[in-house]
């Protein structure tokens, strides 16, 4: 069968003239030359050398906002638990665990603690009922867990006001949590992670926010890295609200959380913080529920006083410890010494049903409303040590 040929056409400013074939053939000499030098067996013996390999580079870009424990580019999903006890990511961790990232908690425009647990599913707050203490009071899967919160792995006692300007993230564990929190997490145990300095980054953020209600909030959040080993952060926060349409409720936060890391040597981890805060409310315990199985009462007065309080103030050192002995094993050691106080003197309105009776016809049932004080005070002084060794066998 025919064979059609086609010769290659080359670009205009390619094109030779026939006058340029000396020099044609010079370039092409010269260029067998070159070719020639390098068949050399000089090139043969680079050519044997063994291949050097070099480790790859990866390059992530990384912004002041940045979850260390998220997924990347997904702030909303938490890919590791902030509790190092957790050393599979949550995906692989066979326990129920909700995880709220700090992006979650700000997006949501809760800033207390109580808040912001109160709108998870399976999780109540305690507000006093029965003479208990307010406070920071929260019942998972209907158990009691006020005793079960827990800062950084460690156990945060008293019945106090959490804030979350200095919170990473917050692990909700539901179900029996004895190997990590003891026998007395029933129904579950909450956990809230703080944000740490790190060496990776140098940043200041500033927020603040103003609105209706006497309403203002300002934080500052900032990372500094001293040297390749040394790194500071600092997180402070002071707000203030009246509770809106329940005057003279109010609600004012002041705290500062601080964190420093020393990597001492390349197998030696030192990291140290301090939390302070302190909450002055004056709350208002709101309306009722009518008794015999009735409805919560609606438009009630607001029954606080102008000498109602509750004050809260925490104090927390914390010292962490790392070393790595090898590959496959490593120790770590937590240290805390804190005080926590809790005062309180409130008022709300009470319901009491009375019959009265008409000499003439049937009784007739009286709702009375009378206002109910609420008074107490809690002080706890504590120190917590926790050991744990790691030994990886993969």
């Amino acid at each position: 069968m025919p064979v059609s040929s086609r010769k290659a056409q080359l670009p205009l400013s390619l094109r030779q003239p026939s006058s340029f074939g000396a020099l044609n053939t010079r370039k092409t000499t010269l260029a067998l030359g070159v070719s020639a030098l390098m068949l050399n067996p000089a090139a043969f013996a680079q050519e044997e050398e063994e291949a050097v390999e070099l480790d790859t580079l990866q390059i992530e870009d990384r912004t002041i906002d940045t979850n260390p424990y998220a997924e990347p580019g997904a702030p909303y999903k938490a890919r590791v638990s902030g509790d190092q006890r957790h050393v599979k990511p949550l995906a692989e961790t066979p326990q129920t665990i909700n995880v709220l990232t700090g992006t979650m908690i700000e997006e949501s425009g809760r800033t207390d603690l109580k808040e912001i647990l109160q709108a998870q599913p399976g999780i109540t707050i305690g507000t006093g009922e029965n003479g208990n203490a307010f406070g920071d009071r929260y019942i998972i899967r209907g158990h009691e867990a006020r005793s079960d919160v827990f800062v950084d792995g460690l156990r945060d006692p008293g019945m106090t006001t959490r804030e979350s300007f200095a919170t990473e993230q917050v692990e909700i564990t539901k179900g029996p949590s004895s190997t990590f929190g003891g026998r007395g997490t029933t129904g579950g145990a909450v956990n809230s992670v703080t944000k740490q300095a790190s060496t990776e980054y140098n940043f200041t953020e500033l927020s603040g926010g103003v609105g209706t209600d006497n309403y203002y909030r300002a934080t500052v959040d900032s990372n500094q890295v001293l040297s390749d080993t040394v790194a500071i952060r600092a997180n402070l926060l002071q707000t203030a609200e009246d509770v809106p349409d329940r005057e003279p409720a109010d609600r004012e936060r002041t705290g500062a959380a601080l964190s420093a890391s020393f990597q001492a040597t390349e197998k030696l981890n030192v990291i140290a913080d301090y939390y302070y805060l302190k909450a002055e409310d004056r709350p208002d315990l709101g309306t009722y529920i009518m008794p015999n199985g009735g409805k919560p009462v609606k438009d009630i007065p607001v029954y606080s006083q102008d000498s109602d309080f509750q004050n809260s103030e925490i104090d927390a050192f914390t010292l962490r410890l790392g070393y790595d002995v090898n590959d496959q094993f490593r120790v770590t050691n937590a240290m805390r010494y804190g005080t926590t106080d809790n005062g309180y003197v409130t008022t709300g309105a009470q319901g009491r049903v009375r019959d009265v009776t008409d000499p003439e016809g049937p009784g007739v049932d009286t709702v009375t409303l009378s206002s109910r004080p609420h008074q107490g005070w809690q002080e706890v002084e504590y120190f917590v040590d926790q050991l744990n060794f790691y030994f990886d066998t993969v």
